[in-house]
């Protein structure tokens, strides 16, 4: 396989994080599981369909959208050509889409269910003889068009969000609710509206996302219980609940390098440390 990545620069960049390519060949069948990473995004295929399937139900698509999720799904991909991959930033799924993040909660929709036109450009684009380089630009020129001013998120939702991001999620909502002026109440409310998922939910991906980080670094040991963690079974409990897997079966997933590489690129503090 061979991956292609772009950070726009453009207008897209105010709600973009990053635009990645992956080739593959005939034979390339991908069964992973997807972990929250506080983003949304959109995946693309050209050959075959994705199946995506969590819990009970599954369902296939060419292209889809998926808005926060706090438990992962698994997803299947038959990676005959190339796969586009459009990660959005936390707060700007309505620049894109017009709609309220919470919409999306714990979905993987059908793109053409959403906008169609949209659908049609990133697919044809995809799928045209250009090379992957070049299928980058017309990606990011096709985000820069879609990319719209209208909504702009709320301020202390931004806010919220961002105390929770440089405390990498090890800070009580009460905290958080007192720096943005909020009732714990209000502020779940807000943050939901304007991102998609609680803030208290956020603060748990930021946490296990940043200890994730750090391990892979080589800064902690990933088996080890982090600080920002009551105890033990509180650790244990949480990447359960995020990956599917105990902390030593999340690791040794890790371990592989295509594996390390796509969680590396998604993951929230790659952008902000």
């Amino acid at each position: 396989m061979k991956l292609f990545t772009r950070k726009p620069k453009g207008k897209a960049s105010v709600a973009v994080k990053e635009i990645v390519i992956v080739e593959g060949n005939e034979d390339t069948i991908l069964r992973l599981p997807s972990f929250p990473t506080g983003c949304p995004f959109i995946s693309i295929i050209t050959s075959g369909k994705f199946s995506v399937l969590k819990g009970q139900e599954q369902h296939s698509a060419h292209s889809y959208l998926s808005g926060q999720f706090l438990t992962p799904f698994m997803l299947e991909m038959p990676l005959e050509d190339r796969a586009l991959n459009i990660q959005i930033k936390p707060l700007k799924l309505p620049l894109i889409f017009r709609q309220n993040p919470f919409e999306f909660y714990d979905k993987q929709i059908p793109l053409e269910l959403i906008n169609l036109e949209l659908t049609r450009r990133l697919e044809d684009c995809l799928a045209s003889s250009q090379k992957s380089e070049n299928v980058l630009d017309s990606v990011e020129k096709i985000m820069d068009e879609v990319v719209s001013f209208n909504r702009c998120p709320d301020e202390r939702a931004s806010a919220a969000w961002w105390e929770i991001l440089h405390a990498k999620g090890d800070i009580r909502i009460m905290e958080v609710s007192d720096h943005v002026s909020l009732s714990p109440r209000r502020l779940q409310q807000i943050f939901k509206e304007s991102i998609g998922i609680t803030a208290k939910g956020f603060a748990r991906i930021a946490r296990l996302q940043n200890h994730t980080l750090r391990s892979l670094k080589g800064s902690d040991k990933f088996s080890f219980m982090p600080d920002s963690y009551f105890d033990q079974a509180h650790f244990i409990h949480d990447v359960a609940q995020q990956t599917g897997m105990t902390p030593t079966e999340f690791a040794k997933f890790l371990g592989r390098s295509p594996h390390k590489f796509a969680y590396v690129k998604s993951n929230l503090f790659s952008q902000y440390q």
